[in-house]
């Protein structure tokens, strides 16, 4: 049976009684319907877990006692920053999602020539939703460590120390050699619409490599899945059998 998973910002320490506040409280008695005497595992984004039994649970409160810590770590050994151009709300939503499900350890909106910022979000608005998505997702795929959500940015502003920086790119054509090793990428997906020709000169005068990602059009949610996912395949942990294929490109 699976356990149901919560995000909380507290400290955590096993043997105590975690008192949950208004908004997790609602979300565990009434999304996942848990109750006295059942077990969840709890985690606060900084690593590990803590198998909890619910104690009380009532409209007023609800009380765990954190029983054990369970040191499962499901970080992946390669550093990703993406930087995704704002898209409308959904889309980003999606995008961020999939990011978190596929271990991203940073994330930056980008405001690019081509985004879609609308206006019924204030930039802070948008970062709590944002957020939420995150945990959300942490939550639903196991992670137990949060990516790192950075604020909107301007594409022109956006700096990265990664060791390997890719922007897909459509039309471009080339394998991905794997005799590079490194142990940080940065990826940089345009928002709908691409990049601009601009945008992309930008990028390229700080060391980022187009890459195509085969010859359909991808929606951002989709490029933002497959930069990471070809990522992890090739430096990180999706395939842990990857040393000893062939190193030939792909």
């Amino acid at each position: 049976m699976r356990v149901s998973r919560l995000f909380v910002r507290e400290n955590l320490t096993i043997g105590e009684t975690l008192r949950l506040d208004a908004d997790r409280a609602h979300y565990l008695r009434s999304v996942l319907r848990i109750r006295a005497g059942q077990i969840c595992h709890i985690f606060n984004g900084r690593g590990g877990a803590f198998s909890a039994t619910v104690l009380a649970i009532s409209k007023r409160q609800v009380l765990l006692d954190l029983n054990a810590f369970m040191d499962d770590d499901r970080e992946s050994p390669l550093q990703t920053h993406l930087g995704i151009g704002i898209v409308r709300s959904s889309a980003m939503d999606e995008s961020l999602g999939h990011a978190t499900e596929l271990g991203a350890t940073h994330i930056t909106p980008l405001q690019c020539e081509y985004s879609q910022l609308g206006q019924r979000q204030n930039t802070r608005q948008r970062m709590n939703r944002w957020q939420q998505v995150i945990i959300s997702a942490a939550e639903q795929c196991g992670r137990n460590q949060l990516p790192e959500l950075h604020p909107i940015t301007p594409l022109d502003a956006w700096y990265t120390k990664a060791e390997y920086r890719l922007v897909a790119h459509p039309g471009v054509k080339g394998p991905i050699s794997r005799s590079n090793t490194p142990t940080s990428v940065a990826l940089a997906v345009g928002p709908e619409g691409g990049f601009s020709a601009g945008d992309l000169e930008q990028l390229k005068a700080r060391g980022f490599n187009s890459i195509g990602l085969g010859p359909r059009i991808l929606r951002t949610p989709t490029a933002a899945l497959a930069m990471l996912a070809v990522a992890q395949s090739l430096w990180g942990d999706v395939d842990s059998s990857r040393q000893s294929r062939d190193q030939s490109s792909i």
